[in-house]
């Protein structure tokens, strides 16, 4: 009896898919991998990388089942088929779980990160599954006294996050972090 089990991903703000190729290869050829953008000009170009198993049109939110599909239909950009559901061969409810998470670029464009975060921590396989992502970090005092401190729309037209707010996020949900590091993600100018 060989039993072996399907990986499953998710790109949120995937964008044109720049993360799609190294989830894929992290994830490996049998891996179901799902992307979601609220534009479909860029998940076209996603979808051009042959990366991804489905490409969702949406906000980030909508990418947690239950896929909110009548809602969804309702706005005039999203279409019912971009929320059908889910390939009938991935139906146990443990098979649902993902195994990784990621947010490549995605959160500078979104101001209150926790029902995000706790959409990923209902998802997130336990024990085992990776939340992965980058932010702009909002420079500051280390208290954190409101929830509105915790982040602010900076003079670009993106959030940045207080790194020490989102680490009580991660622990108010049950998520450890494993890692935190700075980098240059992108040049401006």
């Amino acid at each position: 009896l060989l039993l072996c089990m399907l990986l499953r991903g998710l790109d949120l703000g995937a964008g044109t898919g720049c993360f799609g190729p190294a989830l894929r290869r992290l994830l490996g050829p049998e891996a179901y991998i799902e992307a979601v953008d609220l534009s479909s000009n860029m998940l076209e170009q996603a979808r051009l990388r042959l990366c991804y198993d489905r490409l969702l049109h949406g906000d980030v939110l909508d990418a947690f089942p239950p896929r909110p599909c009548v809602a969804a239909a309702a706005r005039e950009e999203v279409k019912v088929e971009d929320c059908r559901s889910m390939d009938s061969a991935i139906s146990d409810e443990d098979a649902q779980l993902l195994d990784i998470v990621v947010g490549a670029d995605v959160f500078p464009y979104i101001g209150d990160l926790r029902p995000c975060f706790a959409a990923v921590a209902r998802h997130l396989r336990p024990g085992s599954g990776i939340f992965a992502f980058s932010l702009e970090e909002l420079p500051g005092a280390d208290d954190i006294t409101s929830e509105v401190e915790a982040y602010k729309l900076m003079p670009t037209g993106r959030y940045a996050h207080r790194s020490q707010s989102l680490s009580a996020l991660a622990a108010e949900q049950n998520l450890e972090v494993m890692s935190q590091r700075p980098a240059v993600l992108r040049y401006d100018g």
